[in-house]
C-alpha cells in the first residue's frame, strides 16, 4: 500500500489556482521567447514547441475547473441541478 493513499487531500482555493496561471504563464512566456532564439528545426525548438503546448493545454484545464468550479457553486446551479418532483 503507498503512503499516499492515508493522506487526506489538500483544500484548493481559487487564490492558489490564480497564482499558480500566472507561474505557467511567466513560465510560458520564457519557454516561448528562448524558443525564438532557438535555431529552427533544432533539437531544442522541438522540445520547447512541446513543452509550450502542454503548458497551455494545463492552462486550459485550470481555467475551465476554475470557471466550471464558481459556476457550480453558484446558487443558480445547485437548484438546476435539482430533479424535478416525483409525481
Amino acid at each position: 500500500m503507498s503512503q499516499y493513499n492515508s493522506v487526506d487531500p489538500m483544500p484548493i482555493h481559487a487564490k492558489d489556482v490564480d497564482q499558480l496561471l500566472r507561474y505557467l504563464g511567466k513560465t510560458r512566456d520564457k519557454a516561448t521567447s528562448i524558443r525564438d532564439n532557438a535555431p529552427a528545426g533544432s533539437y531544442l525548438d522541438g522540445v520547447l514547441e512541446r513543452t509550450i503546448h502542454g503548458l497551455d493545454q494545463e492552462i486550459a484545464h485550470l481555467r475551465y475547473h476554475l470557471t466550471n468550479r464558481d459556476a457550480a457553486d453558484s446558487p443558480k446551479a445547485r437548484s438546476s441541478r435539482r430533479m424535478r418532483p416525483a409525481q
